[in-house]
């Protein structure tokens, strides 16, 4: 059943590639948080190195509760922009989903209504996806590792030998992480598709589930979701292999590290060559140096799986634009008319609608009748702009019909479905199309 009877102009949904113009605030102020957040982790190493070398030495105890005031003081200001700097990142989650859930929603529904429906399905979970790595640990890494540099300059000027350690270090760390990178990432990526695949597989089982249950199919429909699944558990359980073996040994490396820079430190005190204040001092920055790499390794999958989303998104959002600069219509008077349409479905060889045309003046009905799978319910989606036919027009008072944004035309338009469900929410609420009662 189709009836047409304003327009309102719709709101284009935002490419996501304004994301990070939009965001740029909040990116600069956390960067700002860490700047000082990272300058005021080195207290640990100046509080042990003056310790060592002024407090054990002169026996001061006044020298000792004034540095342990000043690094306590230091420690909780710390704490406190660190706090800051969550909540920013939190704030930020927040707001991307505000800023992109309804766009993903409406081309989420846009695309369903289509007759190829993708990974438009999963839109949401993508942006949940970049919502849970702006409040996980491995954008907090990817703040603190511009300070790595920094740290081993200063064990440089501790002494050279300290300083050479400390970079191979370094070195062997962003060595392992690239192999990471290479060992996990398809894997990881493989294991999202074959999973979204498995899941996707789920619904559908479940929206037909009197079916398969009238048919006895839950059996089969069984076997086919465990078949499906089976390949994303082959490729979660290859990349947790390499990922697991990758940050074991990072672990390895880092803890072997720390011991050899006491040891390196430990010879040059008793070469008279450094101090054990020095010693000390240099063995934490090294510790605070590696972190976030080691933190970076272990959260990788996280890292994945919001780039490969932010992928997603960027593809799913990317159509919308050419809805931009639409031309604002009247309200339509009613007149259909449909010229030589021809649609059919991908893989077929066959058209479903071949060389329709008919009109029918505002204010007059037209009837259409045929057998079962004889293509009336493609003709009215057709005719109502759900979808868009290979060859001819459908026009609506001599406009393409594609040419009307769906938020204007909606309010003049009945249609009704084979298969009809209220929408979550009152009687009230669905005759006023979701919208203010």
């Amino acid at each position: 059943m189709l009836v047409f009877g304003g327009f309102t102009e719709s709101t284009p949904t935002a490419p996501l590639h304004g994301f990070m113009s939009r965001f740029r605030p909040f990116f600069l102020s956390a960067a700002g948080f860490s700047l000082v957040v990272n300058v005021l982790l080195l207290t640990p190493a100046l509080f042990m190195l003056q310790m060592f070398d002024r407090v054990l030495t002169s026996r001061s105890t006044e020298t000792l509760i004034m540095l342990l005031v000043l690094a306590v003081g230091a420690l909780i200001f710390m704490a406190y922009l660190d706090m800051i700097r969550a909540r920013l990142l939190t704030a930020a989650a927040v707001t991307l989903e505000k800023h992109l859930g309804p766009g993903v929603l409406g081309e989420m529904i846009r695309r369903s209504a289509s007759p190829g429906r993708g990974e438009a399905m999963h839109g949401l979970r993508d942006v949940n996806t970049l919502r849970a790595f702006l409040t996980g640990p491995g954008i907090v890494a990817i703040f603190d590792a511009p300070w790595v540099p920094v740290y081993l300059i200063i064990i440089f000027l501790f002494h050279p030998w300290l300083g050479i350690l400390a970079l191979a270090g370094a070195l062997l760390l962003f060595i392992l992480a690239i192999a990471n990178e290479r060992f996990s990432r398809r894997p990881l990526e493989a294991m999202q598709l074959d999973s979204r695949s498995a899941g996707r597989f789920a619904e559908q089982s479940l929206i037909n589930a009197e079916v398969a249950r009238a048919l006895g199919m839950e059996g089969g429909l069984a076997r086919g979701w465990a078949a499906l699944s089976r390949k994303s558990l082959e490729n979660q359980l290859r990349a947790s292999r390499a990922g697991s073996a990758l940050t074991s040994l990072t672990r390895f490396t880092r803890q072997v590290l720390q011991v050899a820079m006491l040891s390196t430190g430990a010879f040059l005190v008793i070469e008279q060559q450094a101090t054990s204040g020095i010693m000390i001092a240099a063995t934490i920055l090294l510790s605070r140096a590696l972190a976030p790499v080691e933190s970076a390794i272990a959260g990788w999958k996280g890292m994945v799986d919001a780039r490969s989303a932010y992928a997603r998104l960027q593809k799913l959002l990317e159509p919308t634009a050419q809805f931009e600069g639409t031309t604002e219509l009247p309200a339509p008077s009613g007149a259909v008319s449909v010229e030589r349409v021809v649609f059919g479905f991908r893989g077929q060889e066959r058209p479903v609608i071949k060389q329709i045309s008919f009109e029918v003046p505002a204010g007059q009905a037209l009837a259409i009748v045929g057998p079962s799978a004889a293509g009336k319910s493609t003709l009215v989606r057709l005719i109502v702009g759900l979808w868009k036919p290979a060859v001819g027009v459908v026009r609506l008072d001599g406009a393409d019909i594609s040419s009307w944004p769906r938020e204007g035309l909606g309010p003049y338009v009945g249609y009704l479905p084979q298969d009809v469900e209220l929408f979550s929410g009152t009687v009230s609420q669905n005759i006023a199309r979701m919208g203010e009662v």
